[in-house]
C-alpha cells in the first residue's frame, strides 16, 4: 500500500513538471499543446478510493491552472473526466469487467484504446469549451480540441509504450 502510494505521489510530481517544463513548451500549429498529464487519470488504480482520486484530480489541474496561468479550465476539465472515469471503464472494458489493478494487464487493445481515446477526447472538448466559452468560437474549439486530442493521444500512447514490463 505504501509503495502504491510514493508511486502516485511521484508521478503526480513527476506529470506536472513534465508538463511545465516540456510539454507546455511544445507549440504545434502555434496553440496546440499536449496534455501529457492526462497520464495521470489513465493510470491511477480503480481499486482506490474515489473521492481520494477526485481530490487529486482536482489539485493535479488546479496546480497545472497555477502554473500556466489558465483560469480554471484545466481543473474543471480533470474533475470532470475524473468524476465519469468510472463510467468510461465500464463503457471501454465492459461493464461486467473485473478490471481491479492495472487497467492494461490483459485487456484488448480496441478497450485500451477507446479508455484513452475517451478521456483524452473528453478532456480536450471540456478544456477548450471553458477556455473559449462562446457560441461563435464552436469551430475553433472543435479543431483545436481535435489535433490536441491526436497529439496527446501520440505521446501518452509512446510513454505508455515505454513503460511496458518486458515479457
Amino acid at each position: 500500500m505504501l509503495q502504491k502510494n510514493i508511486y502516485t505521489g511521484i508521478s503526480f510530481v513527476v506529470l506536472i513538471a513534465l508538463q511545465f517544463l516540456v510539454f507546455s513548451n511544445i507549440n504545434l500549429f502555434g496553440t496546440i499543446n499536449p496534455f501529457v498529464y492526462l497520464l495521470f487519470l489513465i493510470q491511477y488504480q480503480l481499486n482506490s478510493n474515489q473521492a481520494i482520486f477526485i481530490i487529486l484530480c482536482f489539485l493535479l489541474g488546479l496546480f497545472i491552472d497555477l502554473i500556466l496561468g489558465t483560469a480554471g479550465a484545466h481543473t474543471i476539465a480533470t474533475l470532470t473526466v475524473a468524476y465519469l472515469r468510472p463510467w468510461i471503464v465500464d463503457f471501454s472494458f465492459g461493464i461486467n469487467s473485473d478490471i481491479s489493478y492495472a487497467i492494461f494487464k490483459g485487456t484488448q487493445l480496441a478497450n485500451q484504446l477507446s479508455f484513452i481515446g475517451i478521456i483524452i477526447g473528453l478532456h480536450t472538448i471540456l478544456y477548450y469549451s471553458v477556455e473559449y466559452f462562446q457560441w461563435h468560437a464552436f469551430l475553433i474549439i472543435l479543431k483545436n480540441a481535435f489535433l490536441t486530442a491526436i497529439i496527446t493521444f501520440i505521446f501518452i500512447w509512446l510513454i505508455l509504450g515505454f513503460n511496458k514490463p518486458k515479457k
